[in-house]
């Protein structure tokens, strides 16, 4: 007699994975709301380190919840080529994932992020507090002004910047689905998406004088753009070697594309 399994393994694993990334998003809400009120106390103090502390451990939970619920670590490749402080990285963006990780791979980083979200209750009084660079959506003179200000205080207090030249996520080569319930090859690539390149990162190289340091990654392999699913997997992250001072504003811009676009940074 043969004994017949209630489902095949191929439909068993996207249910466990449900499964996972469901308990992995109310462990992180859980676990937000934690920090959030202690967060908030610390914007009382005059020093900035306690908050610096602070960001560092709600981030280190954060990846313990990724490890252990959804069994997704990663591998980083060239950190030999960060020159001394301070720089400018200009990181790939394919998910959510890689903001969750730029204050342990840059301690104490100067994010690049839109003006509006520092105005959300609560989490924008705690950035305010923790330092970073907005950056408005208007072309006004003085919020250019405002915006270089801000760059040129981290720089001078030997901070690295972050940036993310694409602006918004775009899904890696050999997405799987993101949820969508889309088969791998019937989603588009970094190609065929082609992203608009935001000209902020020269726009700071331009201003700082400072090396630009592309980081590209296939995070999106495994947790895609505005995805529910999060696959269990090994993220690659390279850090690519620093690009100088002295390209202009679109030479900057391309070869930063031809670096994130090049298909064997992906695999």
């Amino acid at each position: 007699m043969t004994l017949r399994t209630s489902e095949p393994p191929n439909l068993r694993t996207p249910v466990l994975t449900a499964l996972r990334s469901a308990l992995y998003d109310a462990l992180l809400c859980a676990w937000t709301l934690a920090c959030s009120m202690p967060a908030y106390l610390l914007t009382f103090l005059p020093a900035r380190a306690p908050m610096v502390w602070w960001a560092r451990l709600w981030i280190d939970g954060i990846g313990f919840l990724e490890r252990t619920m959804l069994g997704l670590s990663y591998v980083m490749q060239g950190r030999e080529n960060l020159p001394a402080l301070p720089y400018i990285v200009a990181m790939q963006h394919q998910s959510a994932w890689e903001t969750f990780k730029l204050l342990q791979w840059f301690p104490d980083a100067a994010i690049v992020m839109k003006e509006e979200l520092l105005r959300l209750p609560l989490w924008g009084v705690c950035v305010r507090r923790y330092g970073c660079i907005p950056v408005a959506r208007s072309r006004k003179v003085e919020d250019l002004h405002r915006f270089l200000a801000a760059a040129h205080k981290m720089a001078d207090s030997q901070r690295p910047i972050v940036i993310f030249p694409q602006g918004t996520r775009v899904s890696g080569t050999g997405d799987r689905g993101l949820g969508t319930g889309k088969s791998a090859s019937s989603v588009p690539s970094p190609q065929s998406l082609v992203p608009k390149y935001n000209k902020g990162v020269a726009v700071l190289q331009e201003e700082l004088k400072l090396p630009v340091i592309p980081v590209t990654l296939d995070s999106g392999k495994f947790w895609g753009r505005r995805a529910f699913l999060k696959y269990p997997g090994t993220v690659t992250v390279r850090i690519h070697p620093p690009i100088a001072p002295g390209l202009s504003r679109d030479e900057l811009l391309q070869k930063i594309r031809e670096i994130f676009e090049d298909p064997t940074n992906a695999a």
